[in-house]
């Protein structure tokens, strides 16, 4: 049976549902384990050690540390990352009864697999990876899974943030000149403040 530690930023509806939905999945959370507000890579180490899939939001910097250990040849049953957005009732569902946990086990090296806004690769393109990656040596898997973590990266990058999408916007709005000062008469219909200080 696969091992699962929960991450302290995974929310814990995912954890109940998938015990509600299968009492007997051995998942153990971080902070049962006295590791809350530990370092990633102490998380990682443990989770190496007890031989347990992380299952983390952490789509920022989790990977990095899941790539160093395997270039120290380290051990690394495997990290999934959940986008935090994603649906919590599809993610349960993805968990339970995908084909892709039962894959985890014939992995070798780091599985990395993303559930990003709710969306979860399908069973074929799945397989059709870890056959493909099976049959390369080691060196090759490195540079394969390095090249997956660099288009996860432009991807991000390229989704944008918040921050982003307000800056895109600055100067596009039309509005008076005397927006800023006056606001509040525009938006809720009150005297404008030059109007009532004269």
């Amino acid at each position: 049976m696969i091992k699962l530690l929960a991450d302290e930023n995974l929310d814990n509806t995912i954890i109940r549902g998938l015990l509600r939905r299968n009492p007997d999945i051995d998942i153990v959370r971080v902070q049962d384990i006295n590791l809350s507000g530990e370092d990633d890579p102490i998380v990682l180490e443990w989770a190496a050690h007890q031989g347990r899939i992380l299952l983390t939001h952490d789509v920022a910097t989790i990977t990095r540390y899941a790539y160093e250990r395997l270039a120290k040849n380290l051990a690394m049953p495997g990290v999934i990352e959940i986008h935090a957005d994603a649906a919590i009732g599809r993610v349960i569902e993805d968990l339970l009864t995908r084909n892709f946990i039962k894959c985890l086990t014939n992995i070798f090296f780091v599985s990395v697999i993303y559930l990003f806004e709710g969306v979860l690769m399908s069973d074929e393109i799945i397989t059709q990876v870890i056959e493909e990656m099976n049959d390369l040596p080691d060196d090759l898997q490195q540079q394969v899974l390095q090249f997956i973590e660099t288009l996860r990266q432009q991807h991000l990058q390229d989704s944008g943030n918040a921050w982003d999408v307000l800056e895109s916007l600055t100067g596009t709005v039309e509005a008076p000149s005397d927006w800023s000062i006056e606001h509040d008469h525009y938006l809720y219909g009150t005297p404008k403040r030059q109007e009532a200080e004269s």
